[in-house]
């Protein structure tokens, strides 16, 4: 899903991968490493360790 997902978006210019609670980490962050793009978790207020933004 990495390889296919990467290779869609490949020509379209992308700053930065969000992922969604668990399962956006477990696809976002992968896909983000593949892109060499930053990844940026989101989570809900309140379970973060430290201050949110």
């Amino acid at each position: 899903m990495i390889d296919v997902s990467s290779d869609k978006y490949k020509n379209i210019k992308i700053d930065k991968i969000a992922g969604i609670e668990s399962r956006g980490f477990l696809f976002g962050m992968p896909l983000a490493v593949k892109m060499e793009i930053p990844f940026v978790p989101v989570r809900e207020k309140g379970k973060l360790l430290d201050k949110t933004v």
